[in-house]
């Protein structure tokens, strides 16, 4: 889960940005309302590729903050339903 539901889109656009794709934990609920949470799934990867995963993903996050946040920055959270999305990719480090 994360502390500041604000930090969401900021999730979401790292993890275009970094190819590390954990899925909103909402991806896995129709009718529940959760707080904003992700679900990683690391259960092929070694322990060095997933720090090295994680820490891209809290690089990333950390850069559109410095970059957005607090200067007006339109991030806004959308709601998500997994029955409305077309696709969602796996959990897993896409290659650029």
């Amino acid at each position: 889960w994360l502390r500041r539901k604000e930090d969401f889109p900021l999730f979401m656009r790292a993890r275009e940005e970094t190819g590390v794709w954990p899925r909103p934990l909402s991806f896995f609920c129709i009718k529940a309302q959760l707080d904003p949470a992700f679900v990683f799934g690391f259960a092929a990867w070694s322990q060095a590729q997933i720090e090295q995963g994680l820490a891209k993903l809290a690089s990333a996050v950390k850069q559109l903050k410095q970059r957005g946040a607090g200067n007006g920055s339109s991030f806004q959270i959308q709601p998500f339903s997994p029955a409305a999305s077309s696709y969602w990719p796996s959990t897993a480090v896409r290659s650029n």
